[in-house]
């Protein structure tokens, strides 16, 4: 049946609500509502997709779901806390420790190996060296790539590199993985093994997923699909 966003998929305990959220940005002598009135909720363990094309508002939802944006009006709620109403520098140290991000372009540094790319976070965070190295070295194995850790990213595939950005991602042991079209720049058969790896970790791990994309992969492991358009956020009937 359809389900309205704002309503925890398959799980009791909300780690992440959007409420009234609205993100507006001035164009000439008009305004563009990149994000108009979002209402959701992820839960904790769960797999959430939102659909949209180009333009349809996806990257701005997750800035703003992230706390890397502030909305015109509305608010962010990350496991209980309003995060829309914190200044720039508590946004910071909540992205630090609870949350995790992929993007389309993996955003990797060219002159670090994968394990010393995974580590990044947690040097951020100034975790002991030995629990940094052994956070690593468990992740890249848990992707795939332990023996690929001390390759640098121009030595590795792209599906290879987006798994360390997804091993970087999980470093600090986020409650909430946020993803920007994660299979965008790879071909389809490496990004179903892409998608098949986050719905693994959202399992293994216990983290929320909320995943933006156009690619029609994730929806096969979502336990709630919604669709963007316009701003505008509403429930897919998969029934």
């Amino acid at each position: 049946m359809l389900q309205d966003p704002g309503i925890a998929p398959m799980a009791d305990h909300a780690v992440l609500d959007a409420v009234a959220l609205t993100k507006v940005y001035p164009s000439g002598d008009s305004t563009i509502r990149a994000v108009d009135g979002v209402n959701l909720r992820v839960g904790s363990g769960s797999f959430s997709v939102v659909m949209g094309r180009s333009g349809s508002g996806k990257t701005t939802l997750l800035n703003l779901l992230g706390g890397l944006d502030q909305p015109t009006s509305g608010e962010v709620h990350l496991n209980g806390a309003a995060i829309s109403a914190m200044g720039e520098s508590e946004r910071a140290a909540v992205r630090r420790t609870e949350i995790g991000f992929i993007f389309q372009a993996f955003g990797l540094l060219p002159m670090l190996t994968a394990a010393e790319n995974v580590e990044v976070p947690l040097r951020l965070m100034k975790a002991d060296p030995e629990a940094r190295r052994a956070r690593s070295r468990e992740l890249l194995e848990l992707v795939g790539l332990g023996p690929r850790a001390g390759h640098r990213p121009d030595e590795l595939s792209g599906g290879e590199q987006q798994r360390v950005a997804i091993a970087r991602a999980l470093a600090n042991k986020p409650r909430l993985l946020l993803a920007d079209e994660p299979t965008g720049q790879l071909d389809s058969r490496t990004g179903a093994d892409i998608v098949r790896i986050l719905a693994d970790l959202v399992a293994t791990e216990g983290i929320a997923a909320f995943i933006a994309t156009h690619d029609a992969a994730p929806l096969a492991h979502a336990d709630q699909i919604l669709r963007l358009s316009d701003g505008k956020l509403s429930a897919v009937d998969e029934s």
